[in-house]
């Protein structure tokens, strides 16, 4: 059976989280898990130059008419099922992903919009009853919290982050450096991995400040046991530079 007739399965109304009485929600979930699609971008070792994992990028919003991804996400946050359409591409990033080859399938990153855990139809531990239907444990997810939306003002939202970690999940805080909470967001996510930002990435090679920078976020980083991940990078200075500074992973169209 193929990932997305997993997905239209898993959004029978009986699975569907949520009140959907015109069946309006359940017709948009099926038509994005049959029009968009996930390329699986490679992070790789410093050291070693092996892929340690892959994070799903989402492909193909604008056949549905979305200019962006954040649009899209915006949309189910309004009308009110922002956890529904991400359990559906979740379903289709771990379902594609458990497709690959055991050589190749190491860990997966996947893309949180923060605001879905207040979304109206949130509930917890839907993404341990997925992993089993693809024959993998959630040790193999990590799941990137971004810094677009701030949550770090709800102790809930605290208990929640920590409830991944117990079943297994491991966080990643994505584009760190850009966004609203910063080291605030550090303190309290505990990740195990801190993705800086491209911004910082970008001409590290010939920026000195910029490299200060990363070298003392990634010191802090390697005290309280995160592993970093430099993202965006493009170049074979960038590369060298990042390496030469100590950072762990790296991510970007030159890997």
């Amino acid at each position: 059976m193929s990932t997305k007739e997993n997905v239209v399965d898993f959004l029978d109304p009986e699975n569907l989280p949520g009140n959907d009485p015109t069946g309006e929600t359940r017709r948009f979930l099926q038509a994005v898990a049959l029009t968009v699609d996930f390329a699986f971008q490679p992070i790789a070792d410093f050291q070693t130059g092996k892929i340690y994992a892959y994070e799903a990028l989402l492909r193909g919003q604008d056949k549905m008419g979305f200019r962006s991804i954040q649009c899209l996400f915006d949309q189910a946050f309004e009308q009110g099922f922002l956890h529904s359409l991400d359990m559906t591409l979740r379903t289709m990033a771990i379902g594609k992903f458990s497709r690959m080859s055991r050589k190749k399938r190491t860990r997966l990153f996947f893309n949180l919009d923060n605001r879905i855990l207040k979304s109206n139809d949130y509930e917890p531990g839907s993404t341990a009853d997925i992993l089993p239907q693809f024959g993998l444990s959630s040790s193999t997810v990590t799941f990137e919290i971004s810094e677009k939306h701030n949550i770090t003002g709800n102790s809930w939202i605290n208990r929640t982050l920590e409830n991944y970690r117990k079943q297994g999940f491991s966080l990643a805080i994505d584009d760190f450096g850009t966004g609203y909470s910063g080291m605030k967001l550090l303190y309290l996510c505990q990740p195990e991995f801190l993705k800086i930002d491209r911004f910082f990435i970008s001409g590290i090679e010939n920026d000195d400040r910029k490299r200060l920078f990363v070298s003392k976020l990634m010191e802090l980083a390697h005290i309280l046991g995160i592993t970093v991940v430099a993202e965006g990078v493009e170049t074979k200075g960038e590369f060298r530079s990042c390496r030469e500074i100590g950072c762990d992973l790296a991510q970007g169209y030159y890997i």
